[in-house]
């Protein structure tokens, strides 16, 4: 799949389905290993985690899906001068993460430190596509159909690479590496990435 004909918008009715890519997604995903060290648990939570994210970008943002149902985007508008969006709810998370808050709580901070502030932009917070999919460039061209449109609309974008591997497939998509890397302890780096709008 390389065009950007096979992606749809996803409604309240995917949020399961959205969450079940994810979750599946970033199963061996080195942060999210991190994050829920132990594979058991980090299976057992890995839906309700992504489900607390897909509800709220939703309701607040924008989700994407190939129209065969193996990879998922989730994006939000960031806005510096604009009105700010509620958090999520820490109950939530809590419920979702069980003993693994306080590490989410180490990622999230981590995370907001290294975001960008200024200018407005559109952040993918998550994108991933089903392992047995993958490296037949469906991520790459689900991100382009979001890319076109920030692209018409001179709107930058902003994610933070979990691995190298990924890293090299933004940076196809003209995303540049920031010069700083998100360390978390004892686990693996993160790469801030920024790309301006390509006219």
């Amino acid at each position: 799949m390389s065009g950007t004909d096979h992606v749809r918008r996803a409604g309240p009715g995917d949020a399961e389905r959205l969450a079940g890519i994810l979750a599946e997604g970033f199963m061996d995903d080195p942060v999210s290993r991190w994050l829920f060290p132990d594979a058991e648990d980090r299976a057992s939570r890995h839906p309700a985690f992504f489900r607390v994210f897909t509800d709220h970008v939703l309701a607040r943002g924008a989700g994407y899906l190939t129209t065969t149902n193996d990879a998922a985007a989730l994006w939000l508008d960031v806005d510096p001068e604009g009105p700010q969006a509620p958090e999520i709810a820490e109950e939530l998370l809590a419920a979702a993460l069980g003993p693994n808050l306080d590490r989410f709580r180490t990622l999230d901070a981590l995370m907001q430190a290294g975001h960008p502030h200024q200018p407005a932009h559109a952040y993918l917070p998550f994108v991933a596509v089903l392992p047995r999919r993958q490296n037949h460039g469906i991520g790459a061209a689900l991100l382009r159909h979001r890319l076109v449109a920030l692209d018409a609309t001179g709107t930058p974008a902003y994610l933070e690479a979990s691995s190298a591997r990924s890293l090299r497939l933004y940076e196809r998509l003209g995303f540049t590496s920031l010069p700083a890397t998100i360390e978390l302890p004892d686990g693996p780096e993160m790469y801030p990435m920024w790309r301006p709008a390509h006219r």
